[in-house]
């Protein structure tokens, strides 16, 4: 007895989950899935604006562009990333950041949005879908999110989606 798959890894860098879920309307075109597995880390509650206003008002770096095309790219979001991993130090500034992403309502009322809308596509084609919370392996040793991870828990399940917290596997390794 065996089994045929076929995994095809459309992760993006940088997307959060509403960008996930405009990936999958592309996707779909081609494909058929079984069931969708979607990894979220917890800065993917961010868009755009917050990440450009956080990095101008504290490295300088984000002119605003006149090129849409640009800001929204890839190759954006790359050095998006890359400056954050580079300039946002010490740890506790980025700590800041991510606990004030999750104050934000608006922040809050887009992302269930987006689980809602991930959870009545995949309902509607019969898809099974399951959600893969990671944890931010910064200062693991006085780890401080466990109200964001929470807020995403509580949210699906209130759109009825599985998930799993990979904090709760991690949070006993050393």
């Amino acid at each position: 007895y065996s089994l045929k798959f076929e995994v095809i890894n459309a992760g993006q860098g940088g997307f959060n989950t509403y960008d996930e879920l405009l990936l999958y309307g592309d996707i779909k075109k081609y494909y058929n899935p079984d069931l969708i597995v979607v990894g979220f880390y917890l800065n993917d509650i961010e868009t755009l604006n917050d990440s450009k206003k956080f990095f101008k008002e504290n490295y300088f770096i984000l002119e605003k562009s006149s090129n849409e095309f640009l800001m929204k790219s890839h190759f954006y979001g790359f050095l998006l990333n890359s400056f954050k991993s580079i300039f946002v130090l010490p740890n506790i500034e980025y700590e800041d950041y991510l606990h004030k992403l999750y104050s934000n309502n608006l922040n809050l009322r887009l992302i269930n949005q987006s689980f809602y809308k991930f959870k009545d596509i995949t309902k509607n084609k019969n898809i099974n879908l399951i959600f893969i919370i990671f944890p931010n392996f910064r200062n693991w040793n006085n780890y401080g999110f466990i109200k964001e991870h929470n807020i995403i828990k509580d949210m699906l399940k209130e759109n009825n989606i599985s998930h799993f917290d990979l904090y709760d596997i991690y949070k006993n390794k050393n």
